[in-house]
């Protein structure tokens, strides 16, 4: 269960919300029991620091850790799980998600600090809220190949605050829907999913580009991950090249060193690989969606109230557009 949104409405305040949590965890053990369900919240940290727009979900944290139940009247509520929002404006700005670590990163600590460290962490909603005209997106991702690169240091930051999941709002190009292309970012994502549950691997990164040869080039952002999957003996590798540019071109030679191997199990082992490559030409339709909608104007997009740069495109078309 997850019971409203803690920080997210700042007139309601604080106490009320705690009160609302409270008698709700109450009544669903009524029904079901003790410790018969999990149960938590959505608060918004990046809200609070930065728009002002809601109270700091630190305070929901500190009331079900050490504060007094309304309802019980005892020490403490279940919590569970605490989900979030994180977004940035737009491709660029900044494109750099420099600010995600620190931001979930002070939840994360104050938790573990009151006695928390079980709860779990995510993102139920993120990403880009609109396209470089400030015309919103309505899948809160574009379908350029930059979701891809921006979603792939996304999961990679995911990991060093060590959230558990993050939800979309699209999937493919008709939103959620079977008869919908996968979007570049989809395809990311999938490879993601396949490092679950194998454990990190030491790793170490080095990148040279056509215009530093010596080093990346000064605004790219190269990253990677390594993880080892003990039950199947695969060893899985994410490399990737974000640029915060949504226009750059710019491609990068790396080299990544798996560390604390074993030279004399590596020595005695016959290794398999395989590379799945995801850019503007693999795994990725929006080359074809770029030419077909030149001609489409913007009135055809929501009456222009929706970007054409938008993950789930079909689902904001007019009928008969084609």
């Amino acid at each position: 269960f997850k019971a409203g949104f803690a920080g997210d409405d700042a007139p309601l305040g604080a106490e009320t919300y705690f009160q609302i949590y409270d008698y709700t965890v109450a009544a669903i053990e009524a029904e079901l029991g003790e410790n018969q369900f999990k149960i938590g919240s959505h608060g918004c940290t990046q809200c609070f620091g930065e728009s002002k727009l809601s109270w700091d979900p630190v305070l929901f944290l500190d009331h079900v850790a050490k504060g007094v139940n309304y309802y019980t009247k005892k020490i403490g509520t279940q919590i569970n799980f605490l989900s979030n929002s994180y977004y940035e404006d737009y491709p660029g700005n900044p494109g750099t998600l420099e600010a995600f670590v620190p931001t979930f990163q002070a939840l994360t600590q104050h938790a573990a600090s009151v006695g928390l460290s079980h709860i779990l962490f995510g993102i139920d909603e993120g990403r880009i809220l609109a396209d470089q005209k400030w015309v919103a997106l309505t899948s809160r991702s574009v379908g350029h190949t930059y979701q891809a690169s921006f979603d792939a240091l996304f999961f990679d930051k995911m990991i060093q605050v060590g959230l558990s999941w993050y939800s979309r709002w699209s999937v493919n190009s008709h939103s959620f829907s079977p008869e919908g292309v996968d979007a570049v970012a989809t395809n990311v994502a999938r490879l993601c999913y396949r490092m679950m549950g194998s454990k990190l691997v030491s790793s170490t990164v080095e990148s040279s580009s056509s215009s530093s040869p010596m080093a990346p080039a000064p605004s790219d952002i190269v990253g990677a991950l390594a993880s080892y999957d003990e039950d199947h003996n695969i060893l899985r590798v994410l490399i990737y090249n974000h640029n915060p540019n949504i226009n750059s071109t710019t491609s990068e030679q790396i080299v990544m060193n798996i560390l604390n191997i074993k030279s004399s199990i590596v020595g005695s082992m016959s290794i398999n690989g395989s590379v799945r490559v995801i850019d503007d030409n693999h795994g990725q339709y929006w080359p074809i969606w770029w030419k077909l909608q030149a001609n489409i104007p913007d009135s055809h997009f929501g009456s222009g109230q929706w970007s054409r740069y938008s993950e789930s495109v079909a689902t904001i078309l007019q009928q008969g557009t084609f």
